[in-house]
């Protein structure tokens, strides 16, 4: 959840608040669309390059046994990349909810007896900014066309 707090004008306090009960249908999509494409850009670079979790801790390498199963077009958590194929966006009510429909992506995030968790899912520390300037920038251009810039 983001806040917006703001000083001036009783007239911008009265458009502010405007804007603000407006937060739903279509203005809240397209806010969400902004930080959907945030988000998958950022989980991308993590499935497909960093190899590292919200946090920035490395994934854990394959075993010895199973790395001898696997080629040069092989990397971790990408043999099809249909987990890659498979990321979605889904607005349920005033909720945004980011994932895959992968039914195995749940053994990656969480591990097994066998395996270590390798998560490619989260929201980490540096994920944050690329986040708001998301939302600052959409909520700057809404603003503006609402006679607030």
């Amino acid at each position: 959840m983001f806040r917006v707090e703001f000083t001036g004008t009783k007239e911008v306090s009265r458009k502010v608040a405007a804007l603000g009960r407006q937060l739903s249908g279509p203005l809240r999509r397209k806010g969400f669309r902004r930080v959907a494409r945030v988000l998958k850009k950022q989980h991308l670079e993590r499935l497909n390059t960093t190899k590292r979790d919200a946090d920035g801790k490395p994934w854990a390498p394959w075993s010895d046994s199973y790395a001898a199963t696997r080629g040069p077009e092989h990397s971790l958590l990408q043999d099809r990349f249909a987990m890659t194929r498979g990321l979605k966006v889904v607005e349920a009510g005033p909720d945004l909810m980011f994932g895959t429909d992968k039914p195995y992506a749940v053994y990656h995030q969480e591990g097994t007896a066998k395996m270590p968790a390798r998560p490619p899912f989260g929201v980490g520390d540096a994920d944050v900014p690329g986040l708001q300037a998301a939302l600052d920038e959409w909520f700057m251009e809404e603003a503006g066309r609402r006679g607030l810039s």
